[in-house]
């Protein structure tokens, strides 16, 4: 197996061509966009609200793969940085990310960079595989947010208001991704 299969992603099946950098900048544009309008779908919690982001990170990293991914996440809290309201319920700013939510805006990376890698190593193939490629990666979001939120409510909150509310929400939207995206593979390899 060449190393080109191995590192497959469903945009290289979508476009087999070699990308432009145009191209690329168009899907890491795009990519940002789609978790900006995640994170505006939003069920407002304090301190921390349940949104579609991680939903939208997740399938991002195991549709474009690790390094488009972890582009589209930069660029998306680039995005937020420099002012533009595309955190949750329409924050922006560098106090955002130093705030009790940091850590799981933060933690997007990490968790991009998982899925998208264990997909491109053939996860996206089964349900199975890709639940766990998801599960890997929302684990790397909430570790990172509940150790930032316990800085400022103390580990025993932490856990009550950032973990405990999102595991519910959080096992639904991984079991649609498991769902989605081996459809998504199976129906682009068949076109």
């Amino acid at each position: 197996m060449t190393r080109l299969a191995v590192r497959e992603n469903m945009i290289s099946v979508m476009w087999p061509a070699k990308r432009s950098l145009l191209k690329q900048g168009i899907l890491v544009l795009f990519g940002s966009l789609v978790i900006a309008a995640g994170s505006q779908i939003a069920i407002p919690l304090n301190p921390v609200p349940i949104t579609l982001q991680t939903f939208a990170v997740m399938l991002i990293g195991c549709l474009y793969g690790a390094r488009l991914g972890l582009m589209s996440v930069a660029l998306y809290l680039a995005e937020g940085l420099m002012g533009l309201p595309v955190f949750a319920e329409w924050h922006a700013g560098i106090a955002v990310l130093l705030g009790p939510a940091g850590g799981y805006l933060i933690g997007f990376l990490p968790a991009v960079w998982v899925s998208g890698y264990l997909l491109e190593k053939g996860w996206a193939k089964k349900s199975s595989l890709a639940f766990c490629a998801a599960l890997l990666g929302d684990l790397c979001i909430l570790l990172l947010g509940v150790i930032v939120l316990a800085k400022w409510v103390g580990l025993t909150m932490a856990v009550q208001v950032g973990l405990i509310p999102f595991i519910g929400i959080e096992l639904i939207k991984l079991m649609l991704l498991s769902l989605v995206i081996p459809f998504c593979w199976r129906r682009n390899k068949q076109a």
